[in-house]
């Protein structure tokens, strides 16, 4: 498909001051700078009458031209990794934030380096991008959220945070499907029959065994006097 040359440029100057930026030294420049690509992935999607369709080719298109001008790290799957990054963590950057990213890469020369969101106040991402690419396979928010804060205080590496998952995974009681449940219980119910039966026939053997004693002392005695 025919991209969008304005969408295709503005892209394109957002990675050229990222990597600008990251050779002055300052961190975190490529999460915020995927999660703004994330950000106008999406925008850009939803000016699509088939929105599903549109997406997939507006994707597809726009990592070959990144992967021909820029090389590795936009490939689709990277793409579409900054895309679900975005629609995870979008609430965690107001309009504001999101405003200076892009007006930044429409306001610097290709020479000047990007401003980079919460500098001077409180940042909304504190681990690497791996470390998010790794926590994008986590779905449920809180657990991921968890993970986050854990890495961030801990000063967890990639390896560890994925050890540290592992770990806590392998302790994990396996979850009951409510059917599993279901069948699980009706056997409890069976076994509880079967024992109850068992304990019933147990008692009555036990009474019919202390009938049969008596009556053998009874004749015992009968028989001696």
């Amino acid at each position: 498909m025919k991209l969008n040359t304005a969408f295709f440029n503005d892209i394109r100057e957002l990675i050229l001051s990222a990597r600008i930026t990251v050779a002055h030294g300052v961190d975190l420049v490529q999460v915020h700078t995927n999660f703004e690509i994330g950000r106008r992935i999406i925008l850009q999607e939803q000016k699509g009458k088939n929105r599903a369709a549109y997406g997939k080719e507006v994707i597809k298109t726009l990592a070959e031209r990144l992967s021909a001008e820029f090389g590795k790290g936009f490939s689709l799957s990277n793409l579409k990794s900054m895309r679900q990054f975005y629609l995870q963590n979008q609430h965690r950057i107001g309009q504001t934030t999101s405003g200076q990213l892009a007006a930044s890469s429409k306001s610097q020369t290709v020479s000047g380096p990007l401003p980079i969101p919460g500098h001077g106040a409180l940042k909304p991402f504190t681990l690497s991008w791996s470390h998010y690419v790794f926590l994008l396979g986590i779905k449920n928010p809180d657990e991921r959220s968890f993970y986050e804060i854990e890495a961030t205080q801990q000063n967890w590496t990639v390896r560890e945070l994925k050890r540290q998952f592992d770990r806590q995974r392998s302790f994990e009681v396996p979850k009951v499907m409510p059917k599993q449940q279901q069948e699980a219980v009706t056997k409890l119910d069976s076994l509880s029959d079967e024992t109850q039966r068992l304990v019933n026939l147990y008692q009555r053997k036990l009474a019919a065994l202390d009938a049969l004693k008596k009556s053998l002392l009874h004749q015992a005695f009968t028989s001696t006097l």
